[in-house]
């Protein structure tokens, strides 16, 4: 990835994670950071199925192809799935899966997956506490 596009991702708020054809592991912004709570370099280079448990992976089909062998990964939806962190946290987030075309300096370009993941935002009902002023 070019630097003026790793320093965009970067700034994102969202969780950016981009995978080569291979299912490598080749861009894990600082929001991906946050949500998996992994260190980048413990991921980069790693098969993306790390990111998910094995249960995630057997009884969710959108997981289950992203993870999987070849182009069969479902793109262009949003989808909601449980992720554990490192944490062993369960967190409940969006997923949107596009596929994109990124040149590599060296070898021409590569065909990637790009994962934005979001954090499930909480319901009006599930925040406790907020906007209570304390005196």
């Amino acid at each position: 990835i070019k630097i003026r596009d790793e320093q965009i991702l970067e700034g994102s708020l969202d969780a950016v994670v981009t995978i080569s054809s291979d299912n490598k592991i080749i861009c894990f912004n600082h929001a991906a950071e946050n949500l998996w709570g992994y260190e980048r370099e413990k991921v980069l280079n790693n098969d993306i199925g790390i990111l998910f448990s094995n249960k995630i992976i057997e009884e969710n089909e959108f997981v289950a192809a992203l993870v999987g062998p070849g182009d069969n990964k479902i793109l262009n939806t949003r989808e909601k799935i449980r992720i554990v962190n490192s944490k062993r946290k369960e967190k409940d987030v969006l997923i949107f899966l596009t596929k994109a075309k990124m040149e590599e300096e060296l070898k021409g370009s590569i065909n990637s997956y790009c994962p934005a993941v979001l954090e499930k935002p909480k319901e009006e009902g599930d925040q406790k506490d907020q906007g209570k002023k304390t005196d």
